[in-house]
């Protein structure tokens, strides 16, 4: 083992005031004075000023009529560090932190918000805003910096380079320092620490300081790739080991890649999105969007395989069509499938345009066509123009990708550039249809296709060269087609780099994990496999659980990163919340993650007849740290497991059990049982729906954050709840 000497933000010179939240020691009772830890000067609290949390550590709430003072010498020359958190808008000039003498003279060399909403910047009264202005999330931390010189200042976010500008001119006689106030503005903010300096840190001093606050404060994940923050261990200070491993990344999902505009996910993989073996009836689209296309004649889902995974076959006869929104100027498009020598001449396998019927006359404009030609070959078509790919051996799986910009496309075959094409068409088309192994809805016998697919995934973007290879690669290790990507593509190898995540040098005591591969992750327990639906809710709302449903997002549900985990907001708004279909189980088991904002009374799960019959809805009661568990067995409020689930600002794993044989349920607080109960009879009310975000009679909405939603038709184990938190953590 290697010791580490504790590092403190007093450990670099001139540390002129350090405010820390996180220290109990320093705060007064429920904050009535602090104490700064540089030069143990105290500061006086005016009107309210409470505790809350940030992370897992203490904090300082402003709730908008309280700040604390005190007198300290304003820095012409430093550097400053602020850690908060938004709760609230704030649509005037409210500073974080700022000074002022008897005769008016304001500086501000620290950030604070601005009006228009959620901006934030460091200004002075008489210059404005200063060398940035960028906007923040409610409910998110964030860590800045800023240095002034006398001339210049240099700004910095979440520990990104900073930006420079011109320095303001500073008053030399201030000695009031406010915080969260200035002269009538309030500020409503949580503060987790506040360091200021007598000089402009260099680099490496800044950067040992944004180490410390964002380990301490959670705020690694925020740091670019490359910061040493993101390395070695600065907070908590600690023995480090010779040996740190870098973490595993979450499995990849097609959906992360360019969020919202994922269009269509079709795979034939997944036996859940196909209805029907022999005959295909039904093939459902995973994008979310419920994209799902009608078949025409009869596809088999059951024929074969593309090297050893099931995939959809078309025998020349059959196909799938559907229509959905304008994609826009930009389209990009994965496939993988093969091509069979019995397939008609010109026939397509996959087709984008503007509603073809029974001529060319969509599939002209299209950038999206991949089509057979006579010389065992096939391409991509633009303006009767065929762009080539003649080296293809029939049976052989293939994986094609189209990236058009608007302006220009590009065909790649198993990742290598093959042929590039241009464009003078107009893709303004109000409804684009999507055809597979076929070509026209209006007569599905013109241009058939006979062959396997594999999967198709469509979005409305071009797709950067890394994202195009993101996909490439999950599709590549997926469907066995790794070994025919090009040499230079990072994927050809192995799955994203572990032993080097983002580029990043790794120490010499850092150890690289073995590789895994970028789809399949070997995380997942085997229960994942059971789960109904499982919405990772990172950044959007899609299921991809075996019996997967379409959520609907009612009003506004925005996705941002809490705590270094990525997560959908809830705004306290009964009419900002999520919906699913769901169907009533004998015995079922719900799991999830919240992150409670405040102490409010709130209802963060419901299940419910889509009116106002409540089976079970997931309380979180006001003014403490308890939850209720509603459940009507048989009446609506028959049941209430409650325990004490460690209060706000932090984050909790929940696990309900419910049978509805023997009317038992069970509550898991981060893997324990803290609670029990047993009802007398069935629910009697109808279970159709799941929200999340509100409850189920019009009474309650959630202030707060939920991710990796699921739901298991069974009673599940504590063993693999526990499973199941180390997976979803």
């Amino acid at each position: 083992m290697i010791k580490q000497a504790p590092f403190k933000p007093t450990d670099i010179g001139g540390c002129q005031l350090w405010l820390d939240g996180a220290d109990r020691t320093t705060i007064t009772g429920n904050v009535t004075s602090i104490r700064e830890k540089a030069n143990n000067v105290s500061l006086s609290v005016s009107g309210t000023v409470t505790a809350t949390t940030i992370g897992s550590q203490s904090s300082l709430s402003f709730g908008g009529s309280g700040y604390l003072f005190g007198n300290v010498n304003n820095i012409l020359t430093g550097t400053s560090f602020v850690v908060f958190r938004t709760t609230a808008a704030n649509n005037g000039y409210s500073p974080f932190f700022t000074w002022r003498d008897n005769a008016g003279q304001i500086n501000f060399p620290a950030f604070g918000y601005v009006p228009g909403g959620n901006l934030i910047g460091p200004y002075t009264t008489f210059v404005g805003v200063g060398t940035l202005t960028t906007s923040v999330s409610i409910g998110n931390s964030y860590l800045t910096s800023y240095s002034w010189s006398g001339t210049t200042t240099n700004v910095g976010f979440n520990g990104a380079t900073p930006t420079s500008g011109t320095q303001p001119a500073f008053a030399s006689s201030e000695t009031l320092l406010w915080i969260a106030y200035d002269n009538g503005a309030y500020t409503t903010v949580n503060i987790g620490e506040i360091l200021l300096y007598n000089s402009v840190l260099a680099a490496p001093q800044r950067q040992q300081v944004e180490s410390y606050l964002a380990q301490k404060w959670g705020l690694r994940e925020q740091l670019p790739q490359g910061h040493p923050g993101t390395r070695g261990i600065v907070y908590p200070s600690q023995a480090i080991p010779t040996a740190i491993y870098w973490r595993y990344p979450t499995p990849f999902v097609p959906t992360q890649i360019q969020s919202g505009t994922c269009q269509l996910w079709l795979d034939g993989s997944d036996s859940s999105t196909i209805t029907g073996t022999t005959a295909v009836s039904a093939w459902t689209d995973k994008s979310g969007n419920g994209n799902n296309t009608t078949i025409f004649g009869t596809p088999n889902s059951t024929f074969g395989t593309i090297n050893n995974v099931k995939a959809m076959w078309f025998n020349g006869s059959s196909g799938t069509y559907g229509l959905f929104s304008n994609t826009g100027a930009t389209v990009s498009g994965f496939v993988v499938g093969t091509m069979n020598s019995a397939t008609s001449t010109y026939g397509r396998m996959i087709a984008l345009g503007n509603n073809p019927g029974n001529d060319d006359s969509g599939t002209l404009q299209c950038p999206f066509l991949l089509r057979q030609v006579a010389n065992q070959a096939f391409c991509t078509r633009r303006f009767q123009t065929d762009r080539t790919y003649s080296s293809y051996t029939y049976d052989a799986p293939f994986l094609a990708s189209i990236i058009y910009d608007g302006t220009n496309g590009n065909l790649y075959v198993n990742g290598s550039t093959i042929v590039q094409f241009g464009s003078t068409g107009n893709f303004g088309y109000s409804n684009y249809s999507v055809g597979c192994g076929i070509y026209s809805i209006a007569n599905n016998t013109i241009d058939t296709w006979t062959g396997f697919v594999g999967e198709v995934i469509l979005y409305r973007s071009a797709l950067t060269t890394p994202q195009q290879q993101q996909v490439e690669g999950y599709l590549a290790w997926k469907w066995g087609l790794q070994a025919n990507l090009p040499a230079n593509h990072p994927y050809k190898n192995t799955s994203p780099d572990i032993t080097n995540p983002g580029g990043i040098s790794r120490p010499a005591n850092v150890l690289p994990v073995p590789p895994i591969t970028l789809y399949a992750s070997t995380k997942a327990p085997a229960i994942m496999a059971t789960a109904l639906s499982y919405l990772p809710l990172a950044t959007n709302s899609t299921d991809i659980g075996s019996t997967p449903k379409t959520a609907t997002t009612n009003g506004t549900v925005t996705y941002m990163t809490v705590a270094g985990k990525q997560t959908a907001y809830f705004s306290n708004s009964l009419s900002n919340y999520l919906s699913l279909p769901y169907t009533a189980q004998t015995q079922v088991t719900l799991c999830f993650w919240l992150y409670v904002i405040d102490t409010g009374n709130y209802t963060a799960v419901s299940i419910n007849d889509g009116a106002s019959g409540m089976s079970v809805q997931v309380d979180i009661n006001v003014g403490t740290n308890i939850t209720t568990i509603y459940t009507a067995m048989p009446n609506q409020w028959a049941n209430q497991p409650t325990a004490n689930y460690g209060g706000p600002g932090q984050w909790v794993h929940f696990a309900i059990t419910l049978n509805y044989s023997t009317f038992f349920e069970q509550l898991y607080i981060n893997g324990t049982s803290v609670a029990t109960a047993t009802g007398s009879g069935s629910p009697s009310y109808t279970q159709s729906q799941i929200w999340l975000g509100r409850s189920g009679d019009n009474y309650r909405a959630y202030y707060g954050y939920i991710r990796q939603f699921c739901t298991f038709p069974s009673i599940l184990t504590q063993a693999q709840i526990q499973s199941i938190i180390t997976f979803t953590t």
